[in-house]
């Protein structure tokens, strides 16, 4: 059973980045399902969704090696344990009809995704960093995050994937096998049907943001020492970079999540003079600690929006909290979209507020007209994460059918629009983003 288990981990690191051999993802789980419903016993299943999950997870996850070790260690066990509760959970079903069996699979695997995916604070979203969606599917299926959400797409991944393994699991009666393998041919054409129709509207009557966006990458560096000793290097370089995005047509200047020196929350003027001196809004992101000058402590990740005229007219405190290696940070609990007369309605998703759906879905009320997905990925520069949290952008703007600017440090800062398709990146540098809508 264990040598299933191990098949379907690499079926699924082959289906993720680097490679995204995305087609891999509906049969990857086939393997899985089918050693812990023939495992004797349940701890047998156990140990079979043990071995998945260690091979699966630790590479997965192997980014978090940048961090201490005890947090990749702790997260590669949480997550294996999310293997074991799967392998288990389809071993106590296997002695039901099997079309019950079909359509349990798929709800085993998401359930506890559709539990933390809660409107009830706070947060347990993370959880979709294990059993979400890790790999760039085709653009129609793409299209049913709409309107199933990330977690109805896994339901639909994994239902054919059941139904695959039904078909292999009757081989020996061909007309039998022909039914199952028949009810997921027809799900995915049906699926990839309707996604193309959704793909054709759109093109047919695009929306576009009315902003003029460009996403500043300064690519400066992290280090706290670094950046208290180099204050005015760091002022310098965004008052010149919106200058300079302002002469090329700017109306609107996305910096990234980076912890500035200081509580700009609190003393922003000197902030907005860069906006009124380049004549732009401009939004960026920082820390702020939640006791004024108790840097190093509980801290909110903040946009700050300021106007044309040097005002601070917006601030957005990040809505989720740091999954995994900033305890300190303190979430926010209130989403408004920045009202940025005349132009339209700016929502900021800070840090790793793109990662999970609830909280672009929290600013669905105040109808944005424009996502920025403020993060800062450059701790793990040169690892799969950056592409990994594009990939939640993506589906961010499938959810909502509006468009997401993504601006990073160092990168991808990536401009996304509602179909999920990244139109234009910056890898890595310095530099500007100017998406053209």
């Amino acid at each position: 059973m264990i040598p299933q288990a191990l098949l379907s981990a690499v079926l699924f690191l082959l289906a993720i980045p680097p490679l995204d051999w995305h087609l891999l993802m509906w049969l990857a789980w086939v393997p899985l399902i089918r050693g812990a419903a023939r495992a004797p016993t349940r701890k047998a299943a156990a140990l079979t969704g043990a071995a998945f999950g260690l091979l699966y997870y630790s590479f997965f996850f192997r980014w978090l090696l940048r961090l201490p070790l005890p947090i990749y260690a702790g997260v590669v066990l949480a997550a294996t344990l999310y293997g074991v509760y799967f392998a288990v959970a389809v071993h106590g079903v296997r002695g039901l009809p099997r079309w019950a069996r079909v359509a349990l699979v798929p709800v085993l695997w998401t359930a506890p995704l559709f539990i933390v995916d809660n409107p009830i604070r706070p947060f347990f979203g993370s959880l979709l960093l294990a059993g979400g969606v890790h790999s760039p599917l085709p653009l129609p299926l793409f299209q049913l995050a709409r309107p199933l959400g990330e977690v109805g797409l896994m339901f639909f991944l994994l239902l054919v994937n059941a139904f695959l393994w039904q078909a292999f699991e009757e081989r020996a009666r061909p007309r039998l096998a022909a039914r199952f393998a028949g009810s997921a041919a027809l799900l995915l054409i049906g699926a990839w049907i309707w996604g193309t129709r959704q793909v054709g509207a759109f093109l047919e009557a695009p929306t576009h943001p009315p902003f003029t966006v460009a996403c500043a990458q300064h690519d400066m560096p992290f280090p706290w020492a670094w950046r208290d000793a180099h204050q005015e290097e760091i002022y310098k370089t965004y008052e010149v970079m919106a200058m300079e995005a302002a002469a090329r047509g700017a109306n609107l200047v996305l910096f990234p999540q980076y912890q500035i020196p200081g509580d700009i929350f609190r003393h922003p003027e000197p902030w907005g003079a860069i906006a009124r001196k380049a004549g732009v809004y401009m939004a960026l992101g920082t820390y702020t600690p939640v006791k004024p000058m108790a840097y190093g402590k509980n801290s909110w990740v903040t946009a700050l929006v300021f106007a044309p005229d040097g005002r601070l007219v917006g601030a957005q405190k990040a809505l989720h909290p740091s999954p995994v290696g900033r305890s300190m940070v303190t979430a926010g609990d209130a989403a408004e979209a920045v009202d940025i007369p005349p132009l339209g309605k700016l929502a900021v998703l800070s840090c790793f507020d793109d990662v999970t759906p609830r909280a672009a879905r929290m600013f669905g009320p105040s109808h944005p007209d424009l996502f920025a997905a403020n993060a800062n990925d450059g701790p793990f520069k040169g690892t799969i994460q950056p592409r990994l949290h594009q990939l939640r952008a993506q589906l961010r703007a499938v959810e909502n059918r509006t468009w997401v600017v993504r601006c990073t440090p160092n990168g991808i800062s990536s401009a996304i629009d509602p179909l999920g398709r990244v139109r234009q990146t910056l890898p890595e540098g310095q530099g500007l983003l100017f998406p053209e809508w």
